[in-house]
């Protein structure tokens, strides 16, 4: 997926590969286990990064939101349907970073491509964040090989 058009996007691509080794490597009979008896699941949290991403389409780029598909709250107990989903919309939000790089600007986003860019993989980790919280509050063992992985980037862009 190297397009040296634009040089940010193997960064986005990375972040993508994060969260489906993550969701890879998380027992789906934890996707409902919750931080606290309120507190998102961990199916959830994976959900509310798509369900982000589609409202940033509606707004910046209409015709990529109106393909896309919402998350079905009865399914986020199936990594195979999360994995579905985030596929389809991290390719749609890399179309729309395509589109805003391009013309220099996002659509309805009051700063440049690039920050926009950083504010999903932002609002993405954090999201990751939660979900290694959330296990660890509820006694999972997360191998420290795992969260080593998560955050090696380089290996994750080869």
């Amino acid at each position: 997926m190297a397009d040296t058009s634009f040089p940010q996007l193997p960064t986005w691509d990375v972040n993508q590969k994060v969260n489906r080794f993550m969701l890879n490597h998380i027992e789906e009979s934890l996707l409902m286990e919750r931080p606290s008896e309120t507190g998102p699941s961990i199916g959830e949290q994976f959900g509310q990064m798509h369900t982000v991403r589609l409202m940033w389409l509606q707004v910046a780029a209409p015709d990529l939101w109106r393909s896309s598909q919402r998350i079905d709250k009865q399914q986020i107990r199936s990594t195979i349907y999360l994995q579905q989903r985030l596929k389809a919309s991290a390719h749609a939000v890399r179309e729309l970073m395509i589109r805003s790089f391009t013309q220099g600007k996002v659509t309805g986003f009051s700063s440049t491509p690039d920050i926009f860019l950083s504010y999903l993989i932002a609002h993405e980790s954090h999201h990751r964040g939660q979900i290694l919280l959330t296990l660890k509050i509820n006694d999972h063992q997360i191998p420290e090989e795992f969260e080593q992985a998560i955050w090696d980037w380089g290996k994750m862009a080869k």
